[in-house]
């Protein structure tokens, strides 16, 4: 069976629905979910290590910041970003890498993900959803 690959344009689409919908847990819908991991573990540069500390300050910017998922902490993400193979852990547990491998699941990301700036992408779709919000209020009070 041939492997799903996640593109570029796709991801960017689940991504940004995803973050504007706003949350209040990690979907429990495999791809949803792998799609926000995947888009946690850019934040992080791929040949850095990092603490504990400096792992769990990430992740709670971006969940404050980026992903707006409300019911969800920085402990359990760090762990799925183990689990599921974006992160490594030592041994002692105190040094963190990300992974450049593929992750531990049932299909791939396209590898031009990796240069996205998710950020302003979000910016974008949220200037165009509300743009076409605004589209439809000027529609409807005509």
């Amino acid at each position: 069976m041939e492997q799903k690959i996640i593109s570029k344009s796709y991801f960017i689409k689940r991504f940004t629905a995803l973050c504007l919908s706003r949350l209040n847990e990690l979907p429990q819908n495999n791809e949803a979910r792998q799609v926000l991991l995947k888009a946690l573990s850019l934040e992080f540069g791929s040949d850095q290590t990092y603490t504990e500390k400096q792992v769990n300050a990430v992740i709670s910017d971006w969940l404050e910041n980026t992903a707006h998922i409300s019911g969800t902490d920085h402990v359990f993400l760090r762990r799925s970003l183990i689990d599921y193979g974006y992160f490594s852990r030592s041994a002692n547990g105190e040094i963190y890498r990300r992974e450049k491998v593929q992750p531990l699941v049932s299909f791939a990301f396209a590898d031009d993900i990796e240069s996205l700036d998710l950020k302003t992408e979000l910016k974008t779709a949220a200037a165009e959803a509300e743009a076409k919000k605004q589209y439809y209020l000027n529609l409807q009070s005509k």
